[in-house]
């Protein structure tokens, strides 16, 4: 056995030294427009992997498998520097590294064996690093193949293909790497796989020409070496990024945690920060550089849980802005996993006719509007139900948007006591409304970001609900374009409360011939 580790929080490292590598695995990949130094913080990822490992197991990793098996030229020094002796990926990274393919025969059998079943020496700003490429195929028949025959069967055939290495090659000692994601494969197995690892060690310590041995063993055996002066950029998957880089989602992700970096650099260039604010900041961004974040953006993979880690991504990043005592941008709120939002509102139906006065003037007012119900979300995102903000109507004439809120209690009651509502759009574009209630009792408004220019007009009553109407023209929107939006429940400069929790309220404005299209 020999212990090994990976970058703290599994960031794809080569990303974080420059994402700019994607191009040359991935040309015409769409990078984030924001785009930061993060080299600093590879270097503190690789770091805390070697101490924390050291701290529980009492000495220090030799080797290190790089998140993903993801490498490039540039993660070399920083490995080296930290003392890792050696990491290793998939062959498919040595074909391209070196341009010469791995070739095999239609059983899968290698047929220049020379060229795969030894370590490499990797060159990088300076410094050296040993390399394993591991055997494809032979461990892709463990992690997916050998789970579906008879135990016994699958470890004949390992050896068959072993037998078949040693016949190809009666040179100097080769060293073929299997390697797996080790945790995956054995629920698919009879017996949890106890019976063909049984069979498959038993093999490999019996059988003659082979013995099995660590990574590190081999590098103190001194084997023939090969050399690659340029790593090619990639992970195991595919020998690229794709995975983390290749969806807008994944874009969107690193857009924002880019954002949120750029933030704290420009806080900290300023001085006076607290020691302990800075780490905790720094603690955050280290969370979001995980690679399993980006694991669920895009089409690549889904789970029932999509929202939920949409959700901790984004609440990790707003925790940078809100340790710095700022409050976080609005596309925050707004989910990245765009499949994974819940439909927890019902869309307007009909055109309104809204009296504004802060009443139900008529049950016919609202009736064929939109409704986001908290209650309804409760159970998703495991809300108070003490809370004050209740229900949300939303609909729209030929030439306003209008939002109707219900509060737990009257309206006008909640806000004399000093607390306000705020509506945060964040498309077609950002932008905020602000009501609240002067000592007349009357509603004051102010607009924020973009909507803050003349000949805007926004209305508002205040009575045993809220009544806000808001004229098109205000969100420079094209026909049949949406209106997302949060509603906020504020005291002064701190949120109380906001609604919806998970995506925003969706709005589609009106075409000239909506009042025929519902029908």
């Amino acid at each position: 056995l020999e212990l090994t580790t990976t970058p703290f929080y599994h960031p794809i490292l080569p990303l974080l030294v420059d994402i700019n590598c994607a191009k040359r695995c991935m040309p015409g990949v769409r990078l984030p427009f924001t785009q930061t130094d993060n080299r600093r913080y590879a270097h503190e990822q690789v770091r805390r992997a070697i101490e924390y490992h050291e701290k529980i197991f009492g000495r220090r990793p030799r080797g290190m498998w790089p998140a993903e098996g993801s490498v490039s030229t540039d993660i070399v020094p920083i490995l080296a520097e930290a003392g890792i002796e050696w990491i290793a990926t998939d062959e498919e990274i040595l074909a391209h590294s070196i341009g010469q393919p791995i070739k095999r025969d239609d059983m899968g059998h290698v047929l220049n064996p020379a060229t795969l079943y030894k370590p490499y020496v990797a060159e990088g700003g300076g410094a050296k690093i040993s390399m394993f490429f591991r055997d494809h195929y032979l461990s892709d028949l463990i992690g997916f193949q050998y789970s579906a025959n008879d135990a016994n069967a699958a470890v004949a055939d390992f050896e068959a293909r072993l037998r078949k290495i040693l016949a190809s090659y009666r040179g100097k000692p080769l060293f073929v790497s299997v390697i797996l994601d080790g945790e995956n494969a054995w629920e698919h197995y009879p017996n949890q796989g106890i019976d063909f690892l049984t069979g498959l060690f038993r093999l490999i310590c019996e059988m003659d020409g082979v013995a099995p041995a660590t990574f590190a063993e081999c590098l103190d055996m001194r084997l023939e070496t090969g050399h690659i002066g340029d790593l090619y950029p990639g992970s195991w998957i595919n020998h690229d990024f794709h995975i983390w880089i290749g969806n807008q989602e994944d874009v969107e992700g690193w857009e924002r945690l880019n954002q949120a970096k750029e933030f704290f650099e420009a806080r900290k260039a300023e001085g006076n920060l607290d020691p302990q604010i800075v780490a905790k900041v720094e603690e955050e961004l280290l969370i979001a550089q995980g690679s399993d974040w980006y694991w669920w953006f895009g089409p690549d993979h889904s789970s029932a849980n999509d929202l939920e880690f949409d959700m901790q991504f984004r609440l990790h990043l707003k925790n940078v802005y809100q340790l710095l005592d700022a409050e976080p941008p609005e596309n925050l709120d707004v989910p990245i996993k765009r499949a994974a939002a819940r439909e927890l509102f019902t869309p307007p139906r009909t055109m309104l006719n809204i009296k504004m006065d802060g009443r139900i003037t008529s049950f016919f007012e609202w009736l064929g509007a939109g409704l986001y119900s908290a209650e309804a979300e409760q159970g998703a995102m495991d809300k108070a139900a003490e809370n004050v903000l209740r229900e949300v109507h939303f609909g729209f004439d030929s030439v306003s948007l209008f939002v109707r809120i219900d509060m737990a209690e009257h309206a006008a009651d909640v806000m004399k006591a000093g607390d306000s509502v705020r509506l945060n759009f964040t498309h077609p574009q950002q932008g905020w409304v602000k009501v609240s209630l002067d000592e007349a009792g009357q509603c004051a408004i102010e607009l924020g970001n973009g909507f803050a220019k003349e000949g805007v007009e926004v209305g508002a009553a205040a009575d045993s609900i809220l009544e806000i109407a808001m004229p098109f023209d205000m969100f420079a929107l094209n026909e049949d374009q949406t209106i997302d939006f949060f509603v906020e429940l504020r005291k002064g400069d701190r949120v109380m409360e906001k609604i919806p929790a998970s995506a925003p309220i969706i709005v589609n404005s009106p075409t000239e011939e909506y009042d025929t299209s519902v029908w």
